[in-house]
């Protein structure tokens, strides 16, 4: 005899079915560990783009203390007119003429990075999803990197001068606002001026080829307005 299958397919939830329960959300934290990372640039110096990073321990819901490293690109001076790299060159020439040449230099063709590392306090006024907050960052700069001083000759103020490569103290205050995006991450944007020493003026004197170099730089301010937009995680167990 004949017979039949007849299959279907059963679109309807089972009798035992239950909707899984949604995520309880994660409370915001009163206190943890902070990571930071923050884009940093500047105004009215030869400072470029910068890197901030920085680790805090948040204690409450309006301090947190820590610290952090970073770097900027810089180049020290600038390519004006005036120069900031005066040259002097001294020579006797091949008919036995003595001559003297100026050259109003121009520096490095690299800029150097100046690499910090400071201590962190942070202060968020309020409770509140938007809050204003306080920042001071004190600390080492390594100004590190640096190339050559060049003029329109053959030789670099590296060789007059020696390594200019210094450390020195800096502090950096900063106010702006908070905005909590997520119940622990933050949005923060800040602007601060940034307090450090001078670069100091040098001067030198180098024989090369016969022909013998004197050298002398300006001094280079190197305190500076700074602007930063930042983002902050607050981690804990909850």
């Amino acid at each position: 005899g004949a017979f039949t299958v007849k299959a279907g397919l059963n679109f309807h939830r089972a009798a035992n079915w239950k909707k899984r329960p949604p995520r309880p959300k994660v409370p915001t934290r009163d206190r943890g560990l902070q990571l930071t990372l923050e884009a940093v640039g500047t105004y009215g110096t030869d400072f470029g783009g910068g890197m901030n990073l920085a680790l805090t321990y948040k204690l409450n819901p309006h301090f947190a203390v820590g610290a952090g490293v970073g770097f900027a690109g810089l180049k020290v001076l600038g390519d004006t007119e005036v120069g900031d790299l005066q040259v002097i060159e001294s020579n006797v020439d091949y008919e036995g003429n003595y001559t003297v040449t100026e050259y109003n230099g121009r520096y490095s063709r690299d800029p150097m990075f100046p690499f910090s590392m400071f201590a962190r306090g942070e202060y968020r006024m309020l409770e509140r999803r938007c809050s204003p907050i306080v920042t001071l960052d004190v600390g080492a700069q390594m100004r590190m990197g640096i190339d050559d001083l060049y003029y329109d000759s053959s030789m670099s103020g590296y060789d007059a001068f020696g390594d200019p490569r210094t450390t020195t103290f800096f502090a950096a205050p900063a106010v702006g606002y908070s905005f909590r995006t997520t119940n622990n991450s933050y949005l923060n944007l800040k602007v601060g001026y940034s307090l450090t020493p001078n670069l100091k003026a040098l001067k030198g004197v180098k024989e090369y080829g016969g022909a013998t170099y004197y050298y002398a730089s300006r001094s280079k301010k190197m305190s500076h307005l700074f602007f930063s937009i930042g983002f902050t995680h607050t981690f804990g167990k909850k």
